[in-house]
């Protein structure tokens, strides 16, 4: 069984010779927003899914989607929701690192968004700053009883109703396999210390395979990995928000 959020594709655009769904922090034209930009880069599509999702009565973007408009947005999501660098560093090759007993160790620029707790405080402004507000669903996950039919759940179930869901897995990291729409070539990635947005989920044999949004294009994540590297963990958990428009929750109680 596969749950997918629906109009995916009031997302995606034609760039060059790609087609590209949402944001892609590669885009941004500085070093910086282009290292630690995945936290506004989710939130611009998930207020990108919002906006198309509730017949464009948001007025945040215009349709026809392309890479300027995109940029322009997260530059102001961006600003909004800044993420917490460490010291100034405008290219890679001002990236600290010194090296101690014969190892290489390297100091990052920025811990990005680094919290669901920062990035709902900045969503919060967001909505504020759009004149819409908005309603969130916090996956609350206690390390000693949350299994994984707990985690599917809460992602079938918010996909189901038409909620995207910001994801952050922080340092327990998981491999996820990117790839552009409509294209067979694949990348095995690491998934750590980065935000997605969760768009589908669907049941394997003994798993359940996520689609996320990721740099532009779809990943694929397993959730029974996921769970595994971040279950009895006491601290940096993944966490995850799934948004809807405060109209749409109210529509939907009714």
């Amino acid at each position: 069984m596969k749950t997918t959020l629906r109009g995916l594709a009031n997302l995606t655009y034609n760039d060059a010779d790609s087609i590209i769904i949402g944001g892609n922090q590669q885009q941004f034209a500085q070093f910086i927003r282009r290292y630690d930009g995945c936290g506004p880069i989710a939130a611009a599509n998930i207020w990108l899914y919002l906006n198309f999702s509730y017949g464009l009565r948001l007025k945040i973007i215009e349709p026809p989607l392309n890479r300027a408009k995109i940029i322009a947005l997260a530059n102001n999501i961006y600003d909004q929701m800044p993420p917490l660098h460490l010291y100034r560093c405008s290219s890679s090759q001002q990236i600290v690192s010194f090296k101690l007993f014969g190892r290489r160790f390297t100091i990052t620029p920025s811990l990005g968004v680094y919290s669901a707790r920062r990035f709902r405080r900045d969503m919060k402004r967001l909505a504020q700053l759009f004149g819409q507000p908005i309603v969130e669903h916090v996956f609350r996950q206690h390390y000693f009883n949350a299994d994984l039919t707990h985690w599917y759940r809460f992602i079938a179930g918010h996909l189901q109703a038409g909620r995207p869901i910001a994801l952050l897995n922080r340092f327990h990291a998981v491999e996820m396999k990117f790839s552009q729409l409509f294209s067979d070539r694949t990348v095995n990635e690491q998934f750590k210390l980065h935000w997605v947005v969760v768009i589908g989920i669907e049941a394997l044999d003994d798993d359940y395979l996520l689609s996320v949004m990721s740099w532009g294009g779809i990943a694929k994540i397993s959730l029974k990995s996921l769970w595994q590297a971040n279950r009895h963990k006491c601290f940096f958990r993944a966490q995850m928000i799934a948004y809807q428009v405060k109209q749409q929750a109210e529509n939907q109680s009714n």
